[in-house]
């Protein structure tokens, strides 16, 4: 399996893997997903999966607070306006066309 298809497979058991500036890589997980078999896989992988997150997240230019987490996360957030628009919408899909 390549790198890129395990943080696949990590990202479908909802694990997101990020980096500190000191090559440290961290796991955010929801409870019960981290089995001990995937922390000894994540262990034995982590020199390929900093270099990975490491390559991916320059490629897109995703650093973000020191932390290079692979993910684009530059989405502002909605205005209270366009909340509103699409808290409307979600009941009258359509109604503004």
């Amino acid at each position: 399996m390549t790198t890129a298809e395990f943080v696949a497979r990590l990202r479908q058991l909802d694990i997101k893997l990020s980096i500190d500036d000191g090559d440290r890589l961290r796991c955010s997980a929801p409870k019960g997903s981290l089995t001990a078999a995937l922390r000894d896989e994540l262990a034995a992988r982590k020199p390929e999966l900093v270099a990975w997150l490491r390559t991916t997240s320059e490629a897109k230019g995703i650093v973000r607070n020191g932390l290079v987490t692979g993910e684009d996360t530059s989405q502002e957030p909605l205005s209270f306006a366009q909340e509103r628009l699409w808290f409307i919408d979600r009941f009258q899909p359509g109604g503004f066309a």
